[in-house]
Protein backbone atom coordinates (compact mmCIF):
# COMPACT_ATOMS: atom_id res chain seq x y z
CA UNK A 1 0.00 0.00 0.00
CA UNK A 2 2.85 2.41 0.57
CA UNK A 3 4.65 1.31 -2.70
CA UNK A 4 0.83 2.99 -4.24
CA UNK A 5 0.61 6.40 -2.79
CA UNK A 6 4.49 6.55 -3.28
CA UNK A 7 4.06 6.21 -6.94
CA UNK A 8 0.63 7.84 -6.94
CA UNK A 9 2.52 10.73 -4.93
CA UNK A 10 5.00 10.71 -7.89
CA UNK A 11 2.59 10.62 -10.37
CA UNK A 12 0.73 13.67 -8.98
CA UNK A 13 4.12 15.75 -8.59
CA UNK A 14 4.88 14.75 -12.73
CA UNK A 15 1.43 15.55 -13.79
CA UNK A 16 1.86 18.78 -11.67
CA UNK A 17 4.93 20.22 -13.31
CA UNK A 18 4.07 18.59 -16.73
CA UNK A 19 0.73 20.67 -16.14
CA UNK A 20 2.18 23.88 -15.14
CA UNK A 21 4.99 24.67 -17.83
CA UNK A 22 4.88 27.78 -19.16
CA UNK A 23 5.96 28.90 -22.91
CA UNK A 24 6.26 32.82 -23.94
CA UNK A 25 3.20 33.93 -26.56
CA UNK A 26 0.71 36.63 -26.67
CA UNK A 27 -3.78 36.17 -26.79
CA UNK A 28 -6.13 38.41 -27.29
CA UNK A 29 -9.07 38.77 -24.61
CA UNK A 30 -11.94 39.87 -26.15
CA UNK A 31 -14.93 42.09 -24.69
CA UNK A 32 -16.84 39.65 -22.66
CA UNK A 33 -14.24 36.79 -22.18
CA UNK A 34 -14.42 34.69 -19.24
CA UNK A 35 -11.66 33.16 -17.05
CA UNK A 36 -12.50 29.85 -18.52
CA UNK A 37 -12.36 31.86 -22.30
CA UNK A 38 -8.66 32.87 -21.28
CA UNK A 39 -7.96 29.74 -20.19
CA UNK A 40 -8.57 28.30 -23.40
CA UNK A 41 -7.01 30.91 -25.40
CA UNK A 42 -3.72 30.37 -23.36
CA UNK A 43 -3.95 26.43 -24.12
CA UNK A 44 -4.90 26.78 -27.29
CA UNK A 45 -1.73 29.41 -28.16
CA UNK A 46 0.20 26.67 -26.21
CA UNK A 47 1.24 29.41 -23.61
CA UNK A 48 0.07 26.69 -21.06
CA UNK A 49 -1.12 23.12 -21.28
CA UNK A 50 -3.81 22.83 -19.22
CA UNK A 51 -6.81 25.30 -18.70
CA UNK A 52 -8.32 24.17 -15.67
CA UNK A 53 -5.11 24.38 -13.51
CA UNK A 54 -5.03 28.12 -14.02
CA UNK A 55 -8.62 29.14 -13.94
CA UNK A 56 -8.88 29.42 -9.78
CA UNK A 57 -5.83 32.22 -9.92
CA UNK A 58 -7.02 34.39 -12.73
CA UNK A 59 -9.24 36.36 -10.25
CA UNK A 60 -10.41 39.18 -13.50
CA UNK A 61 -9.78 39.57 -17.52
CA UNK A 62 -10.33 42.46 -19.39
CA UNK A 63 -10.40 43.01 -22.80
CA UNK A 64 -7.19 43.35 -24.74
CA UNK A 65 -3.73 41.66 -25.72
CA UNK A 66 -1.79 39.58 -22.71
CA UNK A 67 2.29 39.13 -23.58
CA UNK A 68 3.60 36.27 -21.64
CA UNK A 69 7.39 36.70 -21.52
CA UNK A 70 10.00 34.15 -21.66
CA UNK A 71 10.57 32.76 -18.08
CA UNK A 72 7.51 33.72 -16.63
CA UNK A 73 6.00 30.78 -14.17
CA UNK A 74 2.46 29.66 -13.77
CA UNK A 75 1.45 32.00 -11.46
CA UNK A 76 3.38 34.70 -13.13
CA UNK A 77 0.70 34.28 -16.12
CA UNK A 78 -2.11 33.86 -13.36
CA UNK A 79 -0.98 37.80 -12.57
CA UNK A 80 -0.66 39.51 -15.52
CA UNK A 81 -4.41 39.45 -15.84
CA UNK A 82 -4.57 41.50 -12.73
CA UNK A 83 -4.39 44.84 -14.50
CA UNK A 84 -5.97 46.37 -17.55
CA UNK A 85 -2.62 47.61 -19.12
CA UNK A 86 -2.28 46.65 -22.43
CA UNK A 87 1.18 47.18 -24.31
CA UNK A 88 1.34 44.61 -27.28
CA UNK A 89 0.59 46.14 -30.60
CA UNK A 90 -0.41 44.68 -33.69
CA UNK A 91 2.10 44.47 -36.43
CA UNK A 92 2.11 42.62 -39.97
CA UNK A 93 4.69 40.92 -41.83
CA UNK A 94 3.48 40.66 -45.18
CA UNK A 95 4.24 37.47 -47.50
CA UNK A 96 7.81 38.03 -49.25
CA UNK A 97 9.00 39.84 -46.75
CA UNK A 98 13.04 40.19 -46.01
CA UNK A 99 14.83 40.27 -42.74
CA UNK A 100 15.94 43.59 -43.77
CA UNK A 101 11.59 44.63 -43.84
CA UNK A 102 11.13 43.01 -40.60
CA UNK A 103 13.91 45.08 -38.99
CA UNK A 104 12.28 48.21 -40.54
CA UNK A 105 8.75 47.24 -39.53
CA UNK A 106 9.95 46.38 -35.94
CA UNK A 107 11.66 49.72 -35.72
CA UNK A 108 8.03 51.52 -36.33
CA UNK A 109 7.00 50.33 -32.17
CA UNK A 110 10.21 49.39 -30.70
CA UNK A 111 13.94 50.98 -32.19
CA UNK A 112 15.98 49.48 -29.79
CA UNK A 113 14.39 45.58 -30.58
CA UNK A 114 14.92 46.39 -34.00
CA UNK A 115 18.46 47.01 -33.57
CA UNK A 116 18.55 43.40 -32.03
CA UNK A 117 17.04 41.22 -35.22
CA UNK A 118 20.08 40.76 -36.57
CA UNK A 119 22.02 39.41 -33.53
CA UNK A 120 19.54 37.10 -32.75
CA UNK A 121 18.30 35.54 -36.40
CA UNK A 122 21.71 36.52 -38.14
CA UNK A 123 22.43 38.96 -41.06
CA UNK A 124 20.44 38.98 -44.38
CA UNK A 125 22.66 37.95 -47.19
CA UNK A 126 26.32 37.31 -44.88
CA UNK A 127 27.88 34.25 -43.34
CA UNK A 128 27.31 33.98 -39.70
CA UNK A 129 24.47 32.09 -38.31
CA UNK A 130 21.63 32.87 -35.90
CA UNK A 131 21.65 32.19 -31.87
CA UNK A 132 21.76 28.66 -31.94
CA UNK A 133 19.07 28.45 -29.35
CA UNK A 134 16.51 28.47 -31.99
CA UNK A 135 18.30 25.50 -33.83
CA UNK A 136 17.98 23.57 -30.81
CA UNK A 137 14.00 24.45 -30.35
CA UNK A 138 13.03 24.13 -34.03
CA UNK A 139 13.86 20.89 -35.48
CA UNK A 140 13.15 22.09 -39.27
CA UNK A 141 15.85 24.32 -38.95
CA UNK A 142 18.12 21.77 -39.01
CA UNK A 143 18.06 20.93 -42.57
CA UNK A 144 19.39 24.47 -42.70
CA UNK A 145 23.10 25.37 -43.23
CA UNK A 146 24.11 27.17 -39.65
CA UNK A 147 26.18 29.54 -41.41
CA UNK A 148 23.51 31.96 -42.29
CA UNK A 149 20.64 33.54 -40.94
CA UNK A 150 16.95 32.68 -40.24
CA UNK A 151 15.52 34.46 -43.45
CA UNK A 152 12.64 32.49 -44.98
CA UNK A 153 11.88 30.60 -41.37
CA UNK A 154 10.12 33.58 -39.97
CA UNK A 155 6.65 33.21 -41.03
CA UNK A 156 4.42 36.24 -42.27
CA UNK A 157 1.29 36.86 -40.34
CA UNK A 158 -0.51 39.37 -38.11
CA UNK A 159 1.68 39.30 -34.70
CA UNK A 160 1.20 41.13 -31.08
CA UNK A 161 4.76 42.86 -30.27
CA UNK A 162 5.12 43.43 -27.07
CA UNK A 163 8.08 45.86 -26.33
CA UNK A 164 8.07 45.43 -22.34
CA UNK A 165 7.12 41.76 -22.55
CA UNK A 166 7.95 39.29 -25.12
CA UNK A 167 10.45 41.95 -27.19
CA UNK A 168 12.06 41.20 -30.23
CA UNK A 169 13.29 37.46 -29.27
CA UNK A 170 9.10 36.89 -27.83
CA UNK A 171 8.43 37.95 -31.60
CA UNK A 172 10.96 35.71 -33.54
CA UNK A 173 10.11 32.29 -31.18
CA UNK A 174 6.39 32.96 -32.10
CA UNK A 175 7.06 33.66 -35.99
CA UNK A 176 9.34 29.89 -36.08
CA UNK A 177 6.52 28.13 -33.74
CA UNK A 178 3.81 29.41 -36.44
CA UNK A 179 6.22 28.50 -39.33
CA UNK A 180 6.73 24.90 -37.73
CA UNK A 181 2.65 24.93 -37.12
CA UNK A 182 1.81 25.91 -40.38
CA UNK A 183 3.75 24.08 -42.60
CA UNK A 184 3.57 20.91 -40.08
CA UNK A 185 7.69 21.46 -40.17
CA UNK A 186 7.81 19.76 -43.80
CA UNK A 187 8.92 22.20 -45.77
CA UNK A 188 13.05 21.45 -46.75
CA UNK A 189 15.63 23.71 -47.43
CA UNK A 190 15.40 23.91 -50.81
CA UNK A 191 11.94 24.14 -50.95
CA UNK A 192 11.70 27.45 -48.65
CA UNK A 193 14.51 29.02 -51.01
CA UNK A 194 12.05 28.53 -53.94
CA UNK A 195 9.62 29.78 -52.55
CA UNK A 196 11.21 32.52 -51.14
CA UNK A 197 12.11 33.10 -55.05
CA UNK A 198 8.71 32.62 -55.96
CA UNK A 199 7.26 35.24 -53.88
CA UNK A 200 9.50 37.95 -55.49
CA UNK A 201 9.49 36.81 -58.79
CA UNK A 202 5.89 36.55 -59.41
CA UNK A 203 2.52 37.01 -58.62
CA UNK A 204 -0.21 35.15 -58.83
CA UNK A 205 -0.51 31.48 -57.51
CA UNK A 206 -0.79 29.89 -60.89
CA UNK A 207 2.76 31.74 -62.10
CA UNK A 208 4.42 30.81 -58.69
CA UNK A 209 3.36 27.11 -59.97
CA UNK A 210 4.61 27.41 -63.64
CA UNK A 211 7.47 29.29 -62.15
CA UNK A 212 8.70 26.37 -59.25
CA UNK A 213 8.56 23.70 -62.17
CA UNK A 214 10.37 25.91 -64.65
CA UNK A 215 13.09 26.36 -61.49
CA UNK A 216 13.33 22.69 -60.25
CA UNK A 217 14.04 21.44 -63.82
CA UNK A 218 16.60 24.10 -64.48
CA UNK A 219 18.19 22.65 -61.19
CA UNK A 220 18.19 19.14 -62.88
CA UNK A 221 19.34 19.95 -66.33
CA UNK A 222 22.08 22.07 -64.67
CA UNK A 223 21.29 25.27 -66.05
CA UNK A 224 22.07 28.50 -64.15
CA UNK A 225 18.62 30.12 -62.63
CA UNK A 226 19.92 33.86 -63.26
CA UNK A 227 17.06 35.42 -60.96
CA UNK A 228 18.12 39.21 -60.31
CA UNK A 229 15.64 38.80 -57.54
CA UNK A 230 18.56 36.70 -55.69
CA UNK A 231 21.14 39.54 -57.15
CA UNK A 232 18.94 42.25 -55.51
CA UNK A 233 18.78 40.67 -51.92
CA UNK A 234 22.87 40.26 -52.01
CA UNK A 235 23.18 43.58 -52.61
CA UNK A 236 21.02 44.76 -50.60
CA UNK A 237 19.00 46.72 -53.45
CA UNK A 238 14.82 47.21 -53.34
CA UNK A 239 14.76 47.41 -57.08
CA UNK A 240 13.93 43.72 -59.36
CA UNK A 241 17.03 45.70 -61.89
CA UNK A 242 20.87 44.81 -61.10
CA UNK A 243 23.90 45.96 -62.69
CA UNK A 244 26.38 43.56 -64.68
CA UNK A 245 28.84 44.47 -61.65
CA UNK A 246 26.28 43.39 -59.06
CA UNK A 247 25.47 40.28 -61.39
CA UNK A 248 28.92 39.04 -60.84
CA UNK A 249 29.62 39.31 -57.32
CA UNK A 250 30.73 36.44 -56.07
CA UNK A 251 27.92 36.60 -53.46
CA UNK A 252 26.74 32.89 -52.51
CA UNK A 253 23.33 34.36 -53.14
CA UNK A 254 23.83 35.29 -56.75
CA UNK A 255 22.20 32.87 -58.80
CA UNK A 256 24.45 34.78 -61.98
CA UNK A 257 27.63 33.66 -60.52
CA UNK A 258 27.09 30.45 -59.41
CA UNK A 259 24.74 27.68 -60.51
CA UNK A 260 22.07 25.54 -58.67
CA UNK A 261 19.91 27.61 -56.06
CA UNK A 262 21.41 30.30 -53.46
CA UNK A 263 22.70 29.02 -50.16
CA UNK A 264 19.53 30.10 -48.52
CA UNK A 265 16.12 31.81 -49.29
CA UNK A 266 16.11 35.74 -49.98
CA UNK A 267 12.42 36.27 -48.42
CA UNK A 268 9.97 34.81 -45.98
CA UNK A 269 7.27 33.42 -48.32
CA UNK A 270 3.35 32.34 -47.16
CA UNK A 271 2.02 29.15 -47.57
CA UNK A 272 0.78 29.74 -51.27
CA UNK A 273 4.45 29.99 -52.22
CA UNK A 274 5.80 26.90 -49.75
CA UNK A 275 2.53 25.14 -51.50
CA UNK A 276 4.00 26.34 -54.95
CA UNK A 277 7.48 24.77 -54.29
CA UNK A 278 5.68 21.44 -53.38
CA UNK A 279 3.51 21.13 -55.87
CA UNK A 280 4.57 22.85 -59.07
CA UNK A 281 2.62 22.83 -62.31
CA UNK A 282 4.08 20.77 -65.24
CA UNK A 283 4.81 22.29 -68.46
CA UNK A 284 8.08 22.35 -70.66
CA UNK A 285 9.18 25.62 -70.24
CA UNK A 286 12.55 26.92 -69.97
CA UNK A 287 12.44 30.78 -69.36
CA UNK A 288 9.99 33.26 -68.45
CA UNK A 289 9.83 36.73 -67.92
CA UNK A 290 6.86 38.95 -66.17
CA UNK A 291 5.89 42.17 -67.48
CA UNK A 292 5.23 45.65 -65.59
CA UNK A 293 1.25 44.60 -65.35
CA UNK A 294 2.81 41.10 -63.50
CA UNK A 295 1.72 38.76 -65.86
CA UNK A 296 4.16 35.84 -66.60
CA UNK A 297 4.79 35.70 -70.21
CA UNK A 298 6.81 31.75 -70.29
CA UNK A 299 9.15 30.60 -73.32
CA UNK A 300 10.85 27.11 -74.59
CA UNK A 301 13.78 28.47 -76.22
CA UNK A 302 16.08 31.78 -75.83
CA UNK A 303 14.59 33.14 -79.40
CA UNK A 304 11.17 32.90 -77.49
CA UNK A 305 12.47 34.84 -73.99
CA UNK A 306 13.72 37.44 -76.44
CA UNK A 307 10.64 37.80 -78.52
CA UNK A 308 8.67 38.23 -75.31
CA UNK A 309 10.44 41.03 -74.19
CA UNK A 310 8.31 43.29 -75.77
CA UNK A 311 5.99 42.57 -72.83
CA UNK A 312 8.56 44.45 -70.78
CA UNK A 313 7.62 47.92 -72.58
Amino acid sequence: MKKFFAVLLLAILFFGWWGTRVQPGVIEIAPGDSVSAAAQKLVAAKIIRIGFLIRPFIKHVYPGAVAVPANCNFLCVAHLFDSPADTAVRITIPEGSDLRDIQKIIATVDPSGAKKLYALVGTPAKIGGADKKYRSEFSFLKDAPDTISLEGYLFPDTYYYDAKGLGVDGLVHTMLDNFGRRTNGRASHDVVTVASILEKEVRSEADRKMVADIIWRRLKMGMALQFDSTVSYASARDSVYTTALERKSNSPWNTYAARGLPIGPISNPGLDAIEAAENPTPNNYIFFLVGPDGVAHYARTLDEQIANKKYLK
